[in-house]
Formats: C-alpha cells, structure tokens, sequence
C-alpha cells in the first residue's frame, strides 16, 4: 500500500458516517492503520479515537508480535505501543506515578501544571509536572497593603499555565474593626512567566452577605468568564481578555440570585471544555449559577459558547444532576456524567453531539449499573473511553473497575421509562460495572524492583473523607482526602490530593502513599 498524500483543500472524508469509519479501520492491517491517519486531518481523529477505545483490543497482540515489527511501520508500532500499556494501565489500576500535594484544600492541574493551596491560606504553591521540577510560591500578602489579611478564595487554571485566583481582603486582626469592610480580588497570574496578567478588584460592603457584583467563573485560553449581577435578581455572563483587558461580550443569563450565591467562586456548578476550536461552558442546571440546588433533579442545564455568550438550553427532566463534562473532538460530540449513583445502583451518561449549526443534539444515553450488593461511595469514569475507578467503604486504596457491555436491556432497573423520556433517535444501552479486586498499585520503591505495591491512605475511608476523586482526560486520577491527627472530634487536618498518572511516560513520584 503507497503512502497517501495528505489531502490540503476539501476534506471528502468528513461526509463518511462515523459508524462506517469503525469498520473500515476494522478491517485494516496495523500498518495501513498508520498511513491512512494521514490521509486527512478528519481521518486522523478518527483512527486516534477508534484506536483508544477499540483498536488495542483488535490489533496490539499483533503489534506486540516482535515478527511483526519488520513489517509494521515504527511510529505506527510506537504509538500502538503507548496507548496498549497506557490501556492497560488504566484497567489493571497500575498507576505509573503518583504525587501527594499536602495541605491541599485548593488543588487545579491542567497541561503541564498543577497549582495548590490551603483554602484559609496566603500562599499558593505550584509546580511542572516533569522530574526534578521546582515548587514555586506565590505569596498573597505581597499583593495587599501591610494592614490587609489576605485569604485564597479559589483558583481555576488553563492548560496554558495561566491560573484565575480569587483572594478576599479584609483589615488585620489588630484593626477595631477586623471584619468590615472587605474587598475581593480576582487576577490571572501567568506561571510561566511568574507576572499578573488581568485584574479585577470589588469591594464588599456587608460581611453578612458578602456578595460581589462580579464572580469569576472560569478561564479560557485567551478570556476569563465572570458573573455580573444585575438589579433585576438575574445574572450576566461577561467575558474579557485577560491580555487586553477589552471586554468581549456581556450576555443575560437565565439564573437567578438564590441567598447561598456568595462571593465564592463557582463549585461544580459548571465545567469549560474545549471541543476543537469552540470553548463551551456547560451550566448544570440553568437555574443556578454560583450555588447548587437541593435536589438531585434538575429541569434543564445549558450550554453557553465562549465565543459569543449564545446559551442552548436543553431539557432534560428525569436526570439526577450531572457534575462532569467531557469533550470528544474526533465524534464532535460532548459527554455529561451524572454527579452520583442513583437509587437503583446505576449512574447514567448523556451523549449530545454537535450539528453543523453549532446546535446540540442528544444522540446516546448510556446506563451503567454497579453490580448489587455494593458499597461504592465513590466512581470516576471517562465516558468515551469506559475506563473507570471507585472507592468502598472500608477501604484505603481505590479499585480498577471492569464494565461490560449488557446485553438485555430489560434486566435494568427502569429501562422502559428511560427509553420513553428520552425519544426517538437516540440510542440507549446499558453496562454493568463488575467491582475489581485490583486495588490501585504504584511502581516499585527501587529502580530495579519487580513488585509493585498497593497505595494505601492512613486509616479506614468513609464517604465523607473522599473530598474528590475525578479521572481526568482518561490519562490522570486525582484523589483528595480528609486526613486525621487523631485529637478533637475526628482530629481533622486539611485536605491533601493525589494525582496519579497513567501514561507511559510520567512523571517520577514523589512522596507515594505518605
């Protein structure tokens, strides 16, 4: 088979139904794998999605045939190699590397970074994740006057290194007048380049109700994304480029002001996520902005482009609230997951995809249930991929999940009812999640050792311990736990976080399973 010339102009390839594009790669050798990526630039997502969640399965045996390698191209052979045992990895829960970051209460990674710090504290710490790296420090006194305390309210980074921080500042203790008034403080600061590159102060007039009339709510590549209030008890999205500081668009939003809306910066209530070149804010429940319902139920989320504030409400009564957001550029599609496991032991998955006018439809929605009984209080799930963690009661280390495609829909519980809320045209099927006896393992204490060894967290963990457990772009596992001194009620310390890497390439570890 000649090699392909890349196609420069019209992209024939695109109009090829995706379904059809998995079969065509079905049937190809290893090698013409690798040079049919190069056909077109929509071919080549296409082999890189259907490669890492259907292709090792079908072709790595192959490829790890050392009479195969004289015949199969070596960048093809390499990159089938690295996602094989970053597969792997992820299903047999054999992290790579793993970092502890202490005292963590505030913990963001993105790209090549990864920032923390304590949410009562003045200091931000931050960090390359390469070996040998060197933990930065950004002191939060310096920005304010010498009578101002200052306090770390949140933080969100970008993959850029450019890091949104929300700091509060009020007089110090020795001031007759300690907790009035107080001011908030919002800034990008670039890690790279150790300078602020956006700001924005507000001050606060009511410690009681310390609302601000503006809130960052996250940070793009190039804009930072706020929340105005308005007179009318709604919101405006605002977004604004933190290197100009021109102001982009202003956009009225459907959420109200709810008392628990404070100054805090957003917490779960929406996700940015990048779907090629489109940056997409994902608001769980379009009536809230800045706090999160009551209820496990929501009417409606929506979706709000970056580019120009258009906001698509989509309904979607019936689903518990989803707290997680992932992008597939390959399918142009979007993937939400839902924030726990319901009643009936199932956590389910929506599936929209992106249309040529930019509008989102639902397309899939995936029902995955744990096998019964369990005591799973905690599940991180990549929806695209399926590869997948938990934490149970009882126990001190997190457990590789195994899920299998169900083949009778009827043994699911309220599968009728779902298949009816959700109409024609899209596709509802269902997993079931087996709980593994793989308990997460690091790389061996010596460089030269075999055996891996189990991570284990200090003590027994219950559900309120576990403060995060996410799996983040299928590669990374960050865990964060309530540690204990064992003095005062329950001697609760501050929360330290754990990223775990499962790429074949990572970083060394660092302070493991302390």
């Amino acid at each position: 088979m000649e090699a392909p010339t890349l196609v420069k102009n019209k992209d024939p390839f695109n109009a090829i139904p995706r379904e059809c594009s998995k079969l065509v790669l079905d049937c190809l050798a290893l090698s013409d794998i690798g040079r049919s990526a190069m056909v077109s630039k929509s071919w080549n997502q296409i082999v890189t999605s259907w490669i890492s969640s259907y292709g090792i399965a079908a072709h790595f045996p192959c490829a790890e045939n050392p009479r195969m390698r004289g015949v199969c191209d070596a960048i093809v052979l390499h990159e089938f190699e690295r996602l094989a045992r970053q597969d792997r990895a992820l299903r047999n829960g054999e992290a790579t590397s793993a970092r502890r970051f202490p005292n963590a209460t505030l913990f963001v990674t993105a790209g090549d970074f990864a920032a923390w710090a304590s949410d009562q504290g003045t200091v931000i710490y931050y960090q390359r994740l390469q070996e040998g790296a060197e933990t930065m420090t950004l002191d939060l006194t310096s920005l304010g006057e010498s009578y101002q305390q200052t306090t770390v309210r949140g933080m969100l980074l970008n993959s850029d290194g450019f890091l949104l921080v929300k700091i509060s500042l009020r007089l110090a203790p020795f001031f007759p007048y300690y907790g009035f008034p107080m001011w908030y403080r919002n800034f990008v600061y670039s890690l790279r380049d150790r300078a602020i590159f956006w700001e924005m102060n507000t001050e606060v007039l009511d410690e009681f109700f310390p609302w601000a009339e503006y809130t960052p709510l996250c940070i793009g590549k190039d804009r930072v994304y706020l929340s105005q209030q308005t007179l009318n008890n709604s919101y405006n999205l605002v977004a604004e480029d933190f290197r100009s500081g021109t102001r982009l668009h202003r956009t009225p939003i459907v959420a109200s002001i709810e008392d628990d809306d404070q100054g805090s910066m957003a917490q779960r209530t929406l996700e940015l996520i990048r779907l090629g070149n489109d940056e997409l804010i994902i608001q769980f429940d379009s009536k809230r902005l800045l706090g999160r319902p009551k209820t496990m139920e929501v009417n409606s989320f929506a979706i709000i482009n970056g580019a120009d504030g258009r906001i698509q409400t989509i309904a979607c009564s019936g689903f518990r609230r989803c707290a997680r957001a992932f992008a597939n550029t390959s399918s142009n599609s979007i993937a939400l997951v839902g924030s726990s496991v319901n009643s009936s032991g199932q956590m389910i998955v929506q599936k929209f995809s992106q249309q040529p006018d930019k509008i989102f439809l639902r397309t899939a929605v995936h029902v995955v249930s744990l096998t019964l009984p369990t005591n799973i209080f905690r599940l991180a799930m990549h929806p695209f991929t399926f590869h997948a963690f938990s934490f149970q009661n009882g126990d001190s280390s997190p457990r590789a999940l195994i899920l299998t495609a169900e083949k009778d829909l009827q043994t699911c519980s309220g599968m009728d009812t779902l298949v009816a809320r959700c109409g024609p045209g899209v596709v509802v099927d269902a997993y079931r999640c087996i709980v593994s006896n793989q308990l997460l393992t690091l790389r061996p204490q010596e460089p030269d050792g075999h055996d891996r060894r189990t991570f284990e967290l200090r003590g027994d963990s219950e559900w309120r311990d576990i403060w995060a457990f996410d799996l983040l772009d299928d590669e990374q596992l960050v865990l964060g736990h309530y540690g204990h001194s064992g003095s005062g009620f329950r001697g609760r310390q501050d929360t330290d976080h754990y990223l775990f890497s499962f790429t074949p390439k990572a970083y060394r570890s660092e302070a493991e399973g302390e």
